[in-house]
């Protein structure tokens, strides 16, 4: 009884090493599918390329817009009217009166179109990550057939 309670728990010691060191060939294989995807696909890398360049606008939307420079003069405002300053409160409203001459609109249609920019290029971003999310489980899924077709090779 001993040592057939021995012989099963050495055959399902073997199946599990097995099993795990299949596993993680496996891993390995679709985690190089992957690289090799990501470095050489023409597709992937102009996305990537696309979605640094929207990102490198974002950042500069985010400091150089006129509806930040608007919002940075009225807290500069605010601060002055809490300290009394009449020059300085007279100097800053005349920099948003400037700022809004300057682009011919009101403030809140500066505001509009600001968050309309930033909504833009945060959509056009997730529809990127959608697109590369999808060409890497498509590769998964590919080298998934690959092993599978090749194991039942194997089996022939």
């Amino acid at each position: 009884m001993l040592k057939i309670t021995f012989y099963i728990a050495a055959g399902l010691a073997l199946v599990f090493g097995a099993v795990f060191f299949a596993w993680k060939y496996l891993g390995k294989k679709r985690k190089v599918a992957l690289r090799r995807l990501e470095s050489e696909n023409p597709r992937y890398i102009g996305l990537e390329k696309e979605k640094t360049a929207i990102k490198q606008k974002r950042e500069e939307l985010e400091t150089e817009h006129p509806f930040q420079k608007l919002l940075a003069e009225k807290i500069k405002l605010k601060k002055a009217r809490a300290a009394g300053n009449k020059t300085a409160i007279a100097e800053y409203e005349a920099a948003i009166e400037r700022i809004l001459e300057q682009q011919g609109v009101n403030e809140d249609k500066l505001t509009m179109a600001y968050h309309a920019q930033l909504d833009a290029m945060n959509h056009r971003l997730m529809q990127i990550e959608l697109e590369q999310r999808q060409m890497r489980l498509e590769a998964k899924s590919i080298m998934n057939l690959i092993s599978i077709s090749g194991e039942l090779d194997e089996k022939k």
